[in-house]
């Protein structure tokens, strides 16, 4: 490991990845290094896993708490990604010192991600190779997995077959893809498509194809985490549904930048709702 083979050490910084044992390497550095600790929280386990009950097992799951609880103790500086996430460190712990957690969001690269015009070259390249016409976009780009409730969301899209020109578009992969395009199929929804990954340089192309952007979480998952894709949308200016718990990070950010409208996490008719309201207002 680095923090070993390093002739000096004056600050180890070490994330949450993996969970838990990310802060405990941080910990270990520390003390086997006499050097200042910064632990970057960035999801917060076990509440990730408690949240979409990936397991029920309390010892692993209050052990793990336990040892994480150790690591922000034993850091100098915590340095935690929303605002939410604050809370739980210091509701979750009631020694810790308020004082020594920070909330740094992260960010994007704005020389690499901004907007362009819809119908600009290589935007229009990304619509034209994926079938989508003159489509009004609705799109959800990034992992496709445990903590976004697109497997329930999903079930919302059979409604807008009445206005042919909206199409949903899902770029990515992840856990729950192959369930998502499994239902689609079952119940005949056309108005879905469903794109791999695109490469790194090629996503400001595809971001700037959309018309409306989807940032979801599942409930639950306020306090938890941030889903770092809300940094790349705003960088390109796209308008947001946030699907989001009312005080979580990413809410906030989309709430006091005025760049989208928010609905309650699990709220499908009010999702369904605001969907037909941003399509008629655009159109």
């Amino acid at each position: 490991m680095a923090i070993f083979k390093a002739d000096k050490l004056d600050v180890i910084f070490s994330i949450s990845q993996p969970p838990v044992l990310g802060g405990l390497l941080g910990v270990l550095g520390k003390i086997l290094r006499k050097s200042k600790f910064i632990y970057n929280i960035q999801d917060f386990n076990p509440e990730q896993i408690e949240a979409v009950n990936y397991s029920k097992n309390k010892f692993v799951i209050n052990l793990m708490r336990r040892v994480d609880n150790f690591s922000c103790n034993k850091a100098d500086k915590v340095v935690v990604v929303g605002r939410d996430i604050k809370e739980t460190v210091v509701k979750r712990n009631k020694t810790f010192y308020i004082k020594k957690c920070e909330v740094i969001n992260n960010w994007i690269n704005e020389k690499e991600m901004y907007p362009l015009p819809k119908d600009s070259v290589l935007a229009k390249s990304f619509i034209e190779k994926n079938g989508l016409g003159d489509k009004f976009i609705i799109m959800y780009s990034g992992n496709i997995g445990l903590y976004y409730d697109l497997e329930n969301i999903i079930k919302i899209v059979p409604y807008f077959h009445r206005y042919p020109e909206i199409c949903f578009v899902f770029v990515g992969e992840g856990a729950k893809k192959k369930e998502v395009v499994e239902w689609c199929n079952r119940n005949n929804v056309t108005n879905v498509k469903f794109i791999p990954y695109q490469p790194k340089e090629e996503i400001i192309y595809s971001l700037n194809a959309a018309d409306v952007y989807i940032v979801t979480n599942v409930k639950g998952i306020k306090g938890v985490s941030v889903p770092s894709k809300i940094y790349g949308v705003m960088a390109v200016g796209k308008s947001i549904l946030g699907i989001l718990e009312k005080r979580s990070e990413a809410r906030n950010l989309i709430e006091d930048s005025n760049c989208g409208i928010c609905v309650e996490s699990g709220d499908y008719e009010e999702i369904k709702n605001k969907i037909e309201y941003l399509y008629n207002i655009f159109i």
